[in-house]
């Protein structure tokens, strides 16, 4: 009988340790480091602006309109900048806090600079939405944000865009 307790006990102790090792090891719950883009659906062509990401809480002037912008930067193997700005109202404070799940609409300004993608910033009919999964408040909490929609090039074509933001906060 004491060894069928020592037994049990062993096992209902590996079945804790097992459980809780699990919960760490989660991919979906961790920060892949990742920017990736696909334009016009083509997956085969996935451009990745994975290198130097920093993902930082930017305090303001006040005569700006603006409290707190949160800036996300990185490369590729270029060297072409991705950059992506979000903010809140002058009133919030750093670091910028968004509820999630949200999304927002993007337009003008609002769309990211990423050079190496020809992109007429200027053209009104450049719609993208902003897909705010999780946005970790705090440095190495996860940012996981989908951005899709329609861009138009400098000769007026129209494209698709798909870009899968996973960064940790800096």
């Amino acid at each position: 009988m004491k060894k069928i307790i020592i037994h049990l006990t062993t096992l209902v102790l590996l079945a804790i340790f097992s459980a809780s090792c699990e919960k760490e090891a989660t991919p979906s719950t961790r920060s892949t480091d990742k920017i990736e883009i696909t334009l016009d659906a083509n997956s085969s062509a996935i451009l990745s602006y994975s290198a130097n990401i920093s993902a930082t809480d930017y305090n303001l002037p006040a005569t700006t309109g603006i409290g707190c912008l949160f800036r996300i930067d990185s490369e590729d193997g270029n060297g072409n900048v991705f950059n992506f700005n979000t903010s809140g109202l002058l009133s919030d404070p750093c670091p910028l806090v968004i509820a999630t799940p949200s999304t927002r609409t993007l337009t003008g300004n609002q769309i990211p600079n990423i050079q190496g993608i020809d992109i007429d910033y200027q053209n009104p009919g450049n719609s993208i939405t902003a897909d705010y999964r999780v946005f970790g408040s705090n440095v190495g909490d996860d940012i996981k944000i989908i951005l899709y929609g329609t861009y138009y090039d400098s000769l007026g074509n129209s494209h698709t865009i798909y870009i899968d933001i996973d960064v940790s906060r800096t």
